[in-house]
């Protein structure tokens, strides 16, 4: 058997999360969703400087679909969704 995973890792802010709010950039963030939920084989991670909870605001501020894996605090801080919350991944930051 054959498992084949797609990743889709991006920066929030000024990525993602569009600076400028106007209608334009997001009916773009509306058409990638879209895009996203079509593909439900697809994991996202999104990568930040944001700290947990103002990544998660961001997120929710334009609508954007949760992440499997939240990169935090600058890269110092890895979190994995499992069911409606957010983990930090310790192995990660053992490593650090």
């Amino acid at each position: 058997m054959s498992i084949t995973r797609t990743l889709l890792a991006s920066d929030l802010d000024g990525t993602l999360i569009p600076l400028e709010r106007d209608e334009n950039r997001l009916r773009e963030v509306a058409e990638l969703v879209e895009a996203i939920e079509a593909t439900p084989s697809l994991q996202l991670a999104y990568v930040t400087g944001r700290h947990l909870a103002l990544a998660r605001a961001g997120i929710a501020e334009v609508g954007l679909p949760r992440p499997n894996w939240l990169v935090c605090d600058v890269g110092t801080s890895v979190y994995h969704r499992v069911g409606g919350r957010y983990e930090l991944d310790r192995t990660y930051r053992v490593a650090m």
